[in-house]
Formats: structure tokens, sequence, C-alpha cells
């Protein structure tokens, strides 16, 4: 499954577009991908007749797939191509000590 979850975040990250469909291992998967009001990525869909919900949180990867919790995490290099793909403003580990600091 953790192959199959790994082929999702390289689909959203090879895809322009925030949403699509891929077939891998054999399972149709189709997803949404957006950020929420914290920059983290979340990618929503289906894989097969399971739903799945992936929070993507700097390198961690973490959610659901049908009624099992999972959790990895991804590469330096596969997180700045999702940066790079899914539109709105990345989450920066640095800029939260500053805006703490300004306040």
């Amino acid at each position: 499954m953790r192959h199959a979850l790994l082929a999702l975040i390289a689909a959203a990250i090879a895809t322009p577009a925030v949403a699509g469909d891929f077939v891998a291992g054999g399972e149709h998967y189709s997803y949404t991908a957006a950020r929420d009001a914290h920059g983290d990525v979340v990618l929503n869909g289906q894989a097969g007749h399971d739903p799945f919900a992936l929070r993507v949180h700097g390198n961690h990867v973490s959610g659901s797939m049908g009624y099992s919790a999972i959790s990895f995490k991804v590469s330096d290099e596969a997180l700045a191509r999702l940066n790079d793909e899914v539109p709105g403003a990345a989450r920066q580990a640095s800029a939260a000590p500053a805006t703490l600091a300004a306040n």
C-alpha cells in the first residue's frame, strides 16, 4: 500500500492541475490536491473502493486510507516538487520563529 501512496504523491507532483487519476498496482486512484490554511497539502480521493485523506506537513505524510491510519515520510526532492505544483503558499518551517519573534 505504501508504494501506491508514494505513486499518488508522485502523480500529484507530475500533474499540473490539482485533480487527477491514475492506475498503480492494478488499482484506480482519483484525487484532488489543495492547500489548507496552514499551507499543508491535503490530498483527498478514492483508491478503488476505499476513500483516502492525506496531509503532507513538512516531509511527513499522515492520514487514512479506508479504515487504516497511515504515516510515512517523503524525500526533500519530492516535497520540493509537490510545493512547486500545488498552488498556494508552501509552509516554511523557518517562518514560524520569525512570526513568533515579531509578535
